[in-house]
C-alpha cells in the first residue's frame, strides 16, 4: 500500500505523509517520554518536527536543550537528565503550564527512566 496524507499543519500549507495502517482511537500508552533531541527524531527535520506542536507553543528556534518531554506525541518542555551515583533528575523547562494529567505522564516516564536505570528518579518544574 502506498502511503497517504496525514493532513496538513497548523498553518495549512505543508501535508504530512505516514505509512498506510488505522488511526488510534485514542491515546496511546504509555503517554509521557523523556528524549534526547537528535538529529534523527527532531533537529534535522525542519520541516515536519512541527507535528510536534500541534498548539504552537514552542519558540520557533534553535532548542538549546538536549533532551524534550512529550505527552500524547506532544512536546511540552525542554529537559535535562542529570545523572548521580543514587539518582537521575530531569529538570523540566515548559513551554506554557501543565496539566495535572500531563505531569503525571512525565513522572511515569521518569519512574520508568529510573528503573531501567536502576536508580531512583526525580522531575523537578520550575
Amino acid at each position: 500500500m502506498a502511503p497517504r496524507p496525514n493532513g496538513t499543519s497548523p498553518t495549512g500549507r505543508r501535508t504530512f505523509w505516514h505509512a498506510p495502517g488505522d488511526v488510534p482511537g485514542g491515546p496511546q500508552e504509555p503517554a509521557g517520554h523523556l528524549l534526547q533531541i537528535l538529529d534523527e527524531t527532531y533537529r534535522g527535520y525542519q520541516d515536519s518536527r512541527w507535528v510536534l506542536d500541534a498548539a504552537g507553543d514552542v519558540p520557533r528556534t534553535r532548542e538549546t536543550a538536549a533532551g524534550m518531554a512529550l505527552v500524547d506525541a506532544q512536546l511540552l518542555a525542554a529537559m535535562r537528565r542529570t545523572i548521580a551515583n543514587d539518582d537521575v533528575q530531569f529538570d523540566l523547562r515548559p513551554y506554557r503550564a501543565l496539566t495535572p494529567p500531563e505531569i503525571e505522564a512525565l513522572d511515569e516516564a521518569a519512574r520508568r527512566y529510573g528503573e531501567f536505570l536502576r536508580l531512583k528518579a526525580r522531575l523537578t518544574l520550575p
